[in-house]
């Protein structure tokens, strides 16, 4: 069980990382309440210490100046739900022809590479694809956000001259005199 110590140890610190702390609590009536509803709440959601490191790691990287709403920090503090390793290797196997939207799976696409999960066989590369997922879900839970690459713009359709029987037969044969194989 979180004690009140426990919250008053997080509040200081949000204050610490949060400058604009003082436009959410300007009195001690203030700051008393705010404990005492976060303390009520991170109890009833049943939050452990380790959660509220996780949630104080999630705030020292938020842009913003003030402090999160209790909602916000509980999500922070809650563990996120992570793909299976077989549910992303599904999901990065398929990358060529859908789109991924998991970050992390991306993430670790990238770390892969792409065109090596497309092309290698599966019992090459499925294994380097799993030590890079599981590093970029412990990178995650220890406060790293990733994000997905911007979409790229479809590729262009190429307008190829038609070009007639003798013509074409022209260039295969300077090619092939060029390459040494006359006819």
């Amino acid at each position: 069980m979180i004690t009140k110590q426990h919250i008053d140890e997080v509040i200081k610190q949000l204050a610490a990382v949060f400058p604009a702390w003082q436009a959410a609590i300007k009195t001690q009536d203030q700051a008393n309440n705010l404990k005492r509803v976060w303390f009520d709440e991170v109890n009833r959601q049943g939050l452990t210490e380790e959660d509220l490191k996780q949630g104080l790691l999630k705030a020292r990287q938020s842009d913003s100046p003030y402090l999160p709403s209790l909602g916000q920090f509980i999500g922070w503090c809650q563990p996120a739900k992570y793909l299976t390793v077989e549910r992303a290797w599904q999901i990065a196997a398929m990358s060529g022809t859908q789109p991924i939207t998991n970050p992390l799976v991306a993430e670790a696409v990238k770390r892969t590479g792409k065109y090596d999960i497309i092309n290698r066989p599966e019992r090459d590369i499925k294994p380097l694809f799993k030590d890079h997922y599981e590093e970029v879900i412990s990178e995650a839970k220890q406060g790293a956000q990733f994000k997905l690459p911007p979409p790229q713009e479809p590729k262009k359709e190429i307008d190829f001259q038609k070009i007639d029987r003798q013509e074409s037969r022209k260039y295969i044969d300077r090619i092939m005199e060029l390459l040494g194989d006359k006819q």
